[in-house]
C-alpha cells in the first residue's frame, strides 16, 4: 500500500462532505492517499482508477443490493474496497450493503478519522490476502493442469511400454515353443543315437568275443612266429575294441537307468580296486596309497562310485612316468556332509593348453596313451548323475590331482533316482 491510493467520497450532502475534507487535512493519513469527493455517482465516462469508495448508503436505499452490485459491475473493478457512511437508524441498509459486497460501515456522526484510516486500511489487508489467496489458488490449478498433462503423458507412454512389452512377451512365448520343440526334437534325436549306439555295441560284443576266443585257440594250435607276432596283434586290437564297446555300454547304462541308493562301503570298493590293479601296480612299480575317514553312514551308488574311482585309476595308470618311483593317492573324507573323493598322481600330467577339453568324449592329451579317450568322459556322467562336482589340476611332468564332491542322499528316497 506504497504506491498513489485513490479514494472516491460520494455522498448527496455537501456539509458532509466539506467536514469531512477539512478534517482529512488535519488529520494524518499517509500522503500518498488521494481523496476526491462527489455529490453523486459518476458516470463510465469520468470512470477514473478507484481503490477505494466511501459511498453514503442514503444513495443505495431503494434497493442496496441491486445498486451495489451494479455499481461494482459497471464502473469499479471487483478488488475496490467499498465502505458505506450512515447514519444511526440505517442499520437495516447498512447490513443489506454488506450482503451485497461492502467490506464495512462507518457513521457519519460522530466523524472519527482515526476509525476511518484503520478501516480502510484494515479492507485493504483483506483485499490483498484475498489477492494472494487468489493467485496461490491460480497457482495451484495451473500445477495441477501441469500434472494433469504429465499424468497423460506418463499413462500414454504406459500405454505405449505395455503394448510393446505385450508383443515382446507374445513373440519370447513364441520363441520358447519353438525352442521346445527343437529341445523335443533334440533329446529325441539323442535318445535314438544313444539306442543305437547301445544295440550296435551290445551286437558288436559277441562277434568280437567270438574273435577273441578264436585268436587265442589259434596261438595254441599255429606255432609259427610270424604268425604268433599277427595274432598277438589281433588280440591286443580286439580286446581294446571290446574295451571302447564295454565303455560305450557303461556310458548309455549311466544316463538312462536308475541309480541304486545306499550305504557305500568304501573299505570294500577299494579292496577290490587294489586287487584288480594289482599286476599294474607291480608291473610299472606304482606305490598304491589309501586314506578313508568316513565316521557316517554314506548313501549314494556304490556301483557309480566304483566306476570313476576305476576310470581315474586307469587313467593314472596310463599316463604314468616310469621314470620315476610313482604312486597313485586315494583321499576319502567329508566335507560339511558332503563326500569328497581326491584321486591324485605323480605321473605325465595334463598340458593347459588342452585342459579344457579332457572331459569330451573320444579326446586323448597324449598321443602315446593307449586308451580310447573315453574314461573321463565316463567320470564326469557318472558325476553329474550323482548330482556332484568334479574339478582337477595338474602340471606337466609333475601329476595330476581330481577332487570329486558328492552329496550325502540320506534325504532322499532310498531306492533310487532317477
Amino acid at each position: 500500500m506504497d504506491k498513489a491510493f485513490h479514494i472516491i467520497l460520494i455522498d448527496t450532502d455537501t456539509h458532509f462532505l466539506k467536514n469531512f475534507e477539512e478534517a482529512y487535512h488535519k488529520a494524518n493519513f499517509p500522503i500518498h492517499w488521494q481523496f476526491t469527493y462527489q455529490s453523486q455517482v459518476p458516470d463510465s465516462s469520468a470512470q477514473v482508477p478507484v481503490h477505494c469508495l466511501l459511498l453514503d448508503v442514503q444513495l443505495a436505499a431503494s434497493n442496496t443490493t441491486a445498486f451495489i452490485e451494479n455499481l461494482k459491475k459497471l464502473y469499479y473493478p471487483e478488488e475496490v474496497i467499498l465502505i458505506l457512511f450512515g447514519l444511526p437508524g440505517q442499520e437495516d441498509i447498512l447490513l443489506a450493503g454488506l450482503k451485497a459486497g461492502a467490506q464495512a460501515f462507518l457513521y457519519k456522526k460522530p466523524l472519527n478519522m482515526a476509525w476511518v484510516q484503520f478501516t480502510i486500511e484494515n479492507a485493504y489487508k483483506q483485499i490483498e490476502q484475498q489477492n494472494n489467496h487468489n493467485d496461490q489458488l491460480q497457482l495451484l490449478i495451473e500445477n495441477n493442469q501441469a500434472l494433469e498433462q504429465y499424468k497423460l503423458f506418463i499413462e500414454n507412454q504406459l500405454t505405449d511400454r505395455t503394448s510393446e512389452l505385450s508383443n515382446t512377451y507374445e513373440q519370447l512365448l513364441e520363441a520358447l515353443a519353438v525352442r521346445k520343440k527343437l529341445e523335443e526334437a533334440l533329446n529325441n534325436s539323442i535318445k535314438e543315437l544313444d539306442t543305437f549306439v547301445y544295440r550296435a555295441s551290445h551286437d558288436l560284443r559277441g562277434p568280437i568275443a567270438s574273435l577273441i576266443g578264436l585268436t587265442n585257440l589259434a596261438k595254441v594250435e599255429i606255432k609259427d612266429e610270424n604268425a604268433q607276432k599277427y595274432l598277438k596283434m589281433i588280440t591286443e586290437n580286439s580286446n581294446k575294441l571290446n574295451n571302447i564297446l564295454t565303455t560305450l555300454l557303461e556310458v548309455t547304462k549311466i544316463k538312462y537307468i536308475d541309480i541304486e541308493v545306499g550305504v557305500v562301503d568304501f573299505y570294500e570298493i577299494t579292496k577290490r580296486l587294489r586287487y584288480t590293479y594289482m599286476k599294474d601296480f607291480m608291473r610299472l612299480s606304482i606305490a598304491f596309497d589309501i586314506h578313508i575317514d568316513i565316521p557316517i553312514d554314506f548313501y549314494s551308488d556304490a556301483a557309480l562310485i566304483k566306476s570313476i574311482l576305476q576310470h581315474l585309476i586307469d587313467n593314472s595308470i596310463q599316463y604314468a612316468d616310469v621314470e620315476r618311483a610313482s604312486w597313485i593317492k586315494l583321499r576319502f573324507t567329508l566335507e560339511e556332509d558332503a563326500l569328497c573323493m581326491m584321486v591324485s598322481d605323480n605321473g605325465q600330467g595334463i598340458a593347459k593348453r588342452v585342459q579344457p577339453k579332457i572331459f569330451s568324449m573320444f579326446f586323448k592329451h597324449n598321443a602315446t596313451g593307449k586308451g580310447a579317450g573315453i574314461g573321463l568322459y565316463v567320470v564326469k556322467n557318472c558325476v553329474e548323475k550323482l548330482e556332484g562336482r568334479i574339478t582337477f589340476t595338474s602340471e606337466s611332468d609333475k601329476g595330476t590331482a581330481f577332487k570329486i564332491i558328492l552329496p550325502n542322499l540320506t534325504t532322499r528316497e532310498k531306492s533310487s533316482i532317477t
